[in-house]
C-alpha cells in the first residue's frame, strides 16, 4: 500500500510538472470572414502650460477577408463612429458623428475633419505573429492619430511560451518620432482567455523625452484575436505631461 501511495505520488508530481512547464505558440488566426467589433475609449490628460482632457470613443470593425500563402492576413476594417469631449482651458467642445449638430461651429468643424474617415475601408496587412506589414493610404488617417498603433496590440514571439516567460518588441511612433520598446510576458489564463503583460522598457539613450507604459492584453486562446487591451502611457517632455488610457474590448 505504501509502495502504490508513493507512486501515485511521483505519477502527480511528474504530471503537475509536465503541466506548469507547457507552452503556448501564439499565433494569429481571424475567423475568415466574421466582421469583429471592437469599441476604444481613449482618455488624454495634458497638464502644462495649455492643460486639456480629452475623451475619445471609437467603434470600429475589423474583417479578416483572406489569408495568403506567406501567413499574413488582409484585413478590412472601418470605423463605425466617433464620439469626443475636450476640455481646453474651460473651453468645452464636443462632437457626435451619430449625432452630428450642425448649429454648433467647433461640432461642424470637427465633422469635416471626420466624416470623411467614417465608414471608408481601412485595408491592413497583419502576419500570424500579430506584426502590422502594411495599412493602406495610412496617411488620409492622419487626423485621428497613429492608424498603424490602432492595429499593433502585440506582436508575437516566433517560439512557444511558457507562463511567467517574456519576450520583446519594439514599435515606432510616428507622431513622436521615437522608437518604442516593450517587454511582454505570458501570465497565464485569465478565466478561459490568454494573458500578456505589457510594460515599456526604458531607451538606450536618455533623453529630453520619458516615456511609460504599461497594461495588459487578453486574446481568444484559439485564434488569438484581442478580446480587450488596456494600457495606460505617460509622456513627460518640455515641461508638460501627457497621460493617455486606452482601453479596447472585443463586443
Amino acid at each position: 500500500m505504501k509502495k502504490l501511495k508513493l507512486s501515485v505520488c511521483l505519477f502527480l508530481a511528474v504530471a503537475l510538472g509536465v503541466q506548469a512547464q507547457e507552452k503556448v505558440s501564439f499565433r494569429y488566426n481571424p475567423p475568415i470572414g466574421e466582421k469583429l467589433v471592437y469599441n476604444t475609449a481613449m482618455n488624454m490628460d495634458i497638464e502644462g502650460e495649455q492643460s486639456m482632457i480629452m475623451d475619445i470613443n471609437m467603434v470600429m470593425t475589423q474583417t479578416a477577408k483572406d489569408k495568403g500563402a506567406d501567413q499574413v492576413f488582409n484585413i478590412v476594417s472601418q470605423i463605425e463612429s466617433i464620439k469626443m469631449d475636450m476640455n481646453m482651458q474651460m473651453m468645452m467642445m464636443s462632437y457626435d458623428s451619430e449625432n452630428p449638430d450642425d448649429s454648433n461651429p467647433v461640432s461642424q468643424q470637427m465633422g469635416e475633419q471626420f466624416a470623411p474617415l467614417l465608414k471608408k475601408d481601412i485595408n491592413v496587412k497583419i502576419n500570424d505573429r500579430a506584426e502590422v506589414i502594411e495599412v493602406a493610404d495610412a496617411e488620409a488617417f492622419a487626423g485621428i492619430g497613429d492608424i498603424k498603433s490602432m492595429f499593433s496590440a502585440a506582436s508575437f514571439p516566433e517560439q512557444p511560451i511558457a507562463e511567467g516567460e517574456s519576450w520583446s518588441m519594439s514599435v515606432p511612433n510616428e507622431q513622436l518620432g521615437v522608437e518604442l520598446n516593450y517587454k511582454l510576458t505570458y501570465a497565464g489564463k485569465e478565466g478561459d482567455l490568454i494573458r500578456v503583460n505589457l510594460e515599456s522598457e526604458p531607451a538606450d539613450e536618455a533623453g529630453a523625452m520619458s516615456i511609460t507604459a504599461s497594461g495588459f492584453n487578453l486574446y481568444d486562446p484559439t485564434t488569438f484575436v484581442v478580446v480587450k487591451s488596456e494600457v495606460t502611457s505617460k509622456v513627460d517632455a518640455q515641461g508638460a505631461s501627457i497621460t493617455n488610457k486606452t482601453v479596447m474590448e472585443k463586443q
